[in-house]
């Protein structure tokens, strides 16, 4: 039992139709209870979305399924349609990605909206149907605020560069039009992090041979002019340009080569062949002769792409040196180098650079001053140089490349009176004045203030409680600070409760070294509604001048479970410096006999990043709520790795009777002893143990 709509707008104008299933009653079909139906009829050749979706997955990029299925109505054959994975929670978890966290289908262009209704039109939240998009608002304005000189780091905080450039390469190649104004997924885990892009409805494609290899932007714009704001913004950083063409090339010299793709194209149009004969319902109808030309076309457009592509290239490819940048300076007189002025480069390229040629100055009526050495940098490589005594170090130091073309520069009369100064990350960070000199090494700085916060009484709460905050500041900048703070309450993933901070704070004018401490008792109003339930955290923001956020702090304010109950909970931390897949991992409360009671689900944890799971026997609650509940009067929770074949224990507590509100927890946090806490405190750091 269920119900059909036609599926897309502008399908329902064409004699063959798309449809959408929901099943309302009876079993799933491929776990999804949606069955979308793609008649592809402006494709002659039932041909092209799956072969552009074959192009994703031999670029790495995770993609919907494209299944060819015979379509009959009332026993009699309708012809040949193409099953379409749907963009929802079933398909974040077969990818491996966060199924609660946000994911948008992108229907409008890329562009900073007037208002928060255009928003929620131009991206369609697949998972949950509602209104809230604070973290999509945030990235977009970031993303077109953000200056040239800093936005190569802000992408690499903000956006899967690799996915990006993957997906990217095999839309162009494929020859993808859509994407220059909607079709295609941005997801981020519930937990905040990097977007992801992602592809969606890839019929549209190999129709031209000449698509531009930079389309979509302002300069190659697609239909009607449109240009896709994310691919400008990336493609304007020279290094990422690079990288893109680079990645291009090899998937041309691989996967992507012609006779490979005509190898894949050919497998997929006969293994549909003899259905798509007899579709009566397609473009070219009982034309064999024409669908048959239909698909020696796409193979022949493809064919030419590749040769297209090929030329394109060596023109648009940007020169070797945009991946070398001056990386440190050394200004004073600091002990641990031995010379007064020095320079340090950094190389972040694919492949080694020679940098014989290259001239460093400080005079702009003589840029070759100071010769390179010629040393062949490779990946990550750092070279320093000790400078004459007359360079000045009191103002501009320019890199020029061998053909004089301006690489780097660096104005160092704003930074008098620092020992050294450089840019944090390496290579493509801001300049900034570091903590000390490192020549031929990783720079070393950390922010101008530095900033710990503290909930005061326990962090598991019910709507209008009182609650206190606890604010420490320290200044670590070498002049004064002048600063505000700013609170903020999110819900997960970056989504805001408010469109103002709930608490604002200025502290008094702060010399080096010295300490503030704020306390305050707070309540949030019952009059705001807290949507949608769950965790919320407190963002604190150390802000100066205008919207420069020198550090920030976040802290948990409460965690219910979502459905007003305060049910048993267990907070897992990865405590290492790697991210961790949480699938194949299990919780159980009998590791002797029954190790893998219940799975986790398919989602990463970050370094130093928690997740609680809620032990409530309510799994239809959501993905982190475990079937099985904790006995008051003790018993055992453990840990497990399913590493087949081997059963590996994580780790396994052994517990006595529990009173109401109180948690045992390792302090210090991930490696200490299990001690008892009376103000438990899931998502944040455990402090205070009960001494007995």
């Amino acid at each position: 039992m269920g119900r059909v709509n036609f599926r897309g707008t502008t399908s329902q104008s064409h004699p063959k139709k798309s449809y959408k299933f929901r099943i309302d009653e009876g079993p799933d079909v491929d776990g999804s209870d949606v069955v979308s139906l793609s008649a592809n009829f402006r494709d002659g050749s039932l041909l092209r979305e799956l072969g552009a979706h074959d192009l994703m997955l031999e670029a790495a990029v995770p993609c919907y399924s494209v299944k060819p299925v015979r379509l009959q109505v009332n026993g009699v054959y309708s012809g040949l349609r193409f099953q379409i994975e749907e963009p929802d929670i079933e398909y974040l978890e077969r990818i491996g990605l966060d199924p609660v966290g946000r994911c948008y289908k992108v229907e409008r262009k890329i562009e900073v909206k007037d208002t928060v209704e255009e928003y929620i039109e131009g991206f369609v939240n697949t998972t949950e149907d509602d209104w809230l998009r604070d973290d999509i608002i945030a990235f977009i304005e970031a993303l077109f605020a953000t200056t040239d000189d800093r936005l190569e780091e802000w992408l690499l905080g903000s956006l899967d560069v690799d996915l990006f450039i993957d997906w990217y390469a095999a839309a162009v190649t494929a020859g993808a039009l859509d994407f220059a104004g909607h079709n295609f997924i941005l997801h981020r885990d519930r937990a905040g992090g990097a977007w992801r892009i992602l592809p969606w409805d890839l019929d549209n494609v190999m129709r031209s041979a000449s698509l531009p290899a930079i389309y979509a932007t302002e300069e190659t714009p697609g239909p009607s002019g449109l240009h896709n704001g994310l691919v400008d913004r990336v493609l304007s950083v020279p290094s990422f340009k690079r990288r893109y063409l680079e990645r291009l090339g090899e998937l041309l010299d691989g996967p992507f080569d012609s006779e490979s793709m005509a190898a894949l194209l050919e497998a997929r149009a006969a293994d549909q062949e003899d259905d798509a004969l007899i579709d009566v319902e397609k473009r070219t109808r009982e034309r064999f002769d024409l669908f048959l030309a239909e698909v020696d076309t796409v193979i022949n457009v493809m064919e030419d792409r590749e040769a297209f592509l090929r030329a394109s290239i060596d023109s648009l490819m940007p020169p070797q040196w945009v991946d070398l940048a001056i990386n440190e300076v050394l200004l004073g007189d600091d002990d641990t180098v031995s010379a007064a002025l020095g320079a340090e480069f950094h190389y972040r390229g694919a492949t080694a650079i020679d940098v014989a040629g290259f001239h460093l100055s400080d005079d702009p009526f003589a840029p070759e001053k100071w010769p390179l050495p010629g040393v062949l940098l490779e990946a990550g490589e750092h070279l320093y140089i000790e400078l004459p005594p007359d360079a000045r170090g009191d103002d501009w130091i320019w890199l020029t490349a061998a053909d004089s073309a301006p690489v780097d520069s660096i104005d160092l009369a704003a930074f008098s009176g620092a020992d050294a100064v450089g840019r944090y990350p390496d290579g493509f960070g801001a300049i900034r004045v570091l903590e000390s000199a490192t020549p031929g090494t990783s720079n070393d700085w950390s922010p101008a203030a530095l900033l710990d916060v503290w909930p005061v009484g326990g962090d598991v709460r019910r709507r209008a409680d009182r609650f206190t905050v606890d604010i420490v500041l320290s200044s670590t900048w070498r002049e004064e600070l002048d600063v505000r703070i700013e609170m903020d309450l999110e819900y997960e993933g970056g989504i805001r409760h408010a469109k103002n901070p709930i608490l604002t704070v200025d502290p008094p004018i702060l010399g080096p070294g010295q300490v503030w401490e704020y306390s305050q008792r707070l309540r949030i109003s019952t009059n705001e509604t807290l949507y949608p339930p769950g965790r919320y955290d407190l963002v604190y923001s150390v802000i100066e001048g205008e919207s420069d956020r020198l550090t920030s702090a976040r802290t948990s304010l409460f965690i219910d479970d979502g459905y007003g109950e305060f049910e048993d909970w267990v907070e897992l931390l990865n405590s290492g410096e790697n991210p961790i897949d949480l699938e194949g991992h299990y919780l159980t409360d009998d590791f002797e006999d029954e190790p893998f009671a219940w799975p986790l689900p398919a989602a990463t944890l970050m370094p130093e990043q928690s997740v609680v799971v809620w032990l409530d026997k309510d799994p239809e609650q959501g993905v982190f709520h475990a079937d099985f509940k904790l006995d008051r009067d003790g018993e055992e929770l453990a840990l497990v790795l399913d590493a087949d074949p081997d059963t590996v224990l994580i780790d396994r507590m052994v517990f006595g009777y529990q009173d109401s509100d109180w948690s045992l927890g390792r302090y210090p946090d991930a490696r200490g002893s299990w001690e008892l806490f009376d103000a438990p405190s899931p998502g944040s750091q455990n402090s205070d143990p009960v001494v007995p």
